[in-house]
């Protein structure tokens, strides 16, 4: 799923990546050990790995209740959320159906 015509500003990344650099390599720096910081930086660098995928698949079907909870119709959709086709439209809508459960949980909104 693609967000076309969206841009993160450099600075919007530049911010999220010091936020989580600077938990992963503060905790870090407390092993004054190195071989020990290194197996401890490559398993965090694994669960960043696995995290990000299933974060941005997360945001996908947060994008798509979004959409179903407006409940418009698809060809409606298309002005408001700038999509060039109902299928399209469709496409996103259907990736609420795989919610994850964490953000089900977050929101308190049902599957």
């Amino acid at each position: 799923m693609t967000t076309t015509g969206y841009e993160a500003e450099l600075h919007e990344v530049d911010a999220a990546v010091r936020a989580v650099l600077a938990d992963i390599l503060g905790a870090a720096a407390e092993l004054t050990d190195p071989i020990a910081r290194y197996h401890e930086l490559t398993r965090v660098q694994r669960l960043w790995e696995s995290a990000g995928r299933r974060i941005v698949t997360a945001l996908a079907a947060e994008r798509g209740a979004a959409l179903r909870d407006s409940g418009m119709k698809q060809a409606d959709l298309l002005g408001p959320t700038g999509l060039a086709t109902q299928p399209r439209v469709s496409q996103i809508m259907q990736a609420a159906g795989r919610r994850d459960p964490i953000a089900v949980d977050l929101t308190g909104r049902p599957r």
